[in-house]
């Protein structure tokens, strides 16, 4: 299964300055780079997939620092997150136990993903990508890849990003 890299790929979250408060730290961004290990077996397209997300994941946290470039390097980790994405889709086969090893990573790779359209202002795909995640995600069976903190995290930008419900005029 696609698991986190829990040792060396924490991202401390005091390094951000508490005097610029921007629209992305209100939303939760899955931060962990994943890694590969002896269980993903000799499919070339789960490395490459692995690759590009945390290369995505690199610009997007670059993006979030709030340097120049931010808009640049938000749109190239769309880029990479999507063809991340693609890798694997591309090799999907009929094996469920496959599919079901492949949903952790398309919930964190779909939560930044719709976490850089927030931040773009693009609230339509922002909202589709929300969508697509919480109905992946109460089939994630790999507790080690998305824990509960990170699992709330995800759950308060899929509510969030919920359509308000307005009763009818009386």
């Amino acid at each position: 299964p696609i698991r986190p890299n829990l040792e060396t790929s924490k991202i401390d979250s005091s390094d951000t300055s508490s005097k610029k408060q921007s629209n992305h730290s209100r939303f939760f961004v899955y931060k962990r780079a994943l890694n590969m290990d002896e269980s993903f077996g000799t499919r070339a397209t789960q490395e490459n997939a692995i690759l590009l997300f945390n290369l995505a994941l690199a610009s997007h946290l670059l993006a979030l620092t709030g340097g120049l470039g931010k808009t640049k390097l938000l749109n190239m980790a769309l880029t990479v997150y999507g063809r991340a994405s693609n890798f694997l889709r591309a090799d999907m086969d009929d094996d469920d136990t496959y599919s079901k090893k492949t949903t952790a990573f398309h919930v964190v790779a779909l939560n930044n993903v719709g976490q850089i359209y927030h931040e773009l202002g693009q609230f339509k795909s922002a909202r589709s990508c929300f969508r697509h995640v919480s109905a992946a995600l109460d089939t994630v069976e790999d507790q080690d890849a998305i824990d509960g903190r990170e699992r709330d995290g995800i759950l308060l930008n899929i509510m969030t990003l919920k359509q308000p419900v307005l009763a009818a005029a009386a």
